[in-house]
């Protein structure tokens, strides 16, 4: 095996042992002294008319090292691949997904004050100093939108400062749900006031007077007008395992809009 040499095809040098641990596709062979490509060879290059090049491990002609640099500047001018031996082939590269898109529904309650009669118990979570406080819902709350009250902690913190720390709103719901019962968390990073719901079941009031396709369609924040994010917790799999997800619909199929 070796390498033909020079534009006349003259000069052949045999390849060196190391060179199967190079990748064909990176690994190019030029003559040193006029700079032009080389080709490799299978058959006897002595056969073919070519002489032997006695110099061991010339040094790569300038023309040729300014031609591969100009054209690695083209692949990556900004020089940000990495330097790598193999390239993957297009189709094994991770392709970016679109988020499904879903219909929005409004949601069963709009108010403060539809709460206490619907089942569900509204507490206040401090971020700051986690103190968990529940709040009854008065006559001067019950009329405000929900979502667009803001409460702040009043604590005082180990360093003898107030907390000042801008609550989180949890939603439960008053009766107690089955251990081994699957169910449905909410929330929503609102500006005002993000919110939490736990222990949802669709299938209950006051969520089934106001029912979803959990397959196509999502609720809609009464706060700011986006998306709840839901998340399914429990559902059982065709294998018996136990899943969640905020993609799966209500029997735990994955279902995507």
């Amino acid at each position: 095996m070796g390498v033909p040499l020079s534009s006349t095809r003259s000069r052949f040098v045999p390849l060196w042992t190391n060179v199967d641990l190079r990748d064909a596709r990176r690994t190019t062979f030029s003559c040193s002294v006029c700079g032009d490509a080389g080709d490799v060879m299978l058959a006897d290059p002595e056969k073919e008319g070519l002489q032997h090049d006695p110099r061991r491990r010339p040094l790569r002609h300038p023309m040729a090292a300014m031609r591969l640099k100009m054209l690695h500047k083209q692949a990556d001018p900004f020089g940000h691949k990495a330097p790598a031996r193999e390239s993957l082939p297009q189709r094994s590269k991770p392709v970016l997904e679109p988020r499904p898109r879903f219909h929005l529904r409004p949601m069963p309650f709009t108010t403060f004050g539809e709460l206490p009669a619907l089942g569900l118990a509204l507490s206040v979570h401090c971020p700051g100093c986690h103190a968990k406080v529940p709040v009854e819902i008065g006559d001067r709350l019950a009329r405000h939108r929900w979502g667009r009250v803001r409460f702040t902690c009043s604590r005082t913190r180990y360093t003898g400062n107030p907390c000042r720390s801008r609550g989180h709103l949890y939603l439960k719901p008053v009766e107690e749900m089955a251990p081994d019962e699957p169910f449905v968390s909410m929330e929503c990073g609102c500006d005002i006031t993000p919110w939490f719901a736990n222990g949802v079941h669709l299938g209950r009031p006051p969520w089934s007077t106001a029912p979803i396709d959990a397959s196509t369609e999502r609720y809609r924040c009464p706060a700011c007008g986006g998306q709840v994010r839901t998340t399914f917790h429990g559902m059982p799999a065709r294998d018996g395992e136990v899943i969640a997800g905020h993609l799966l619909g209500p029997r735990g199929g994955p279902e995507l809009a």
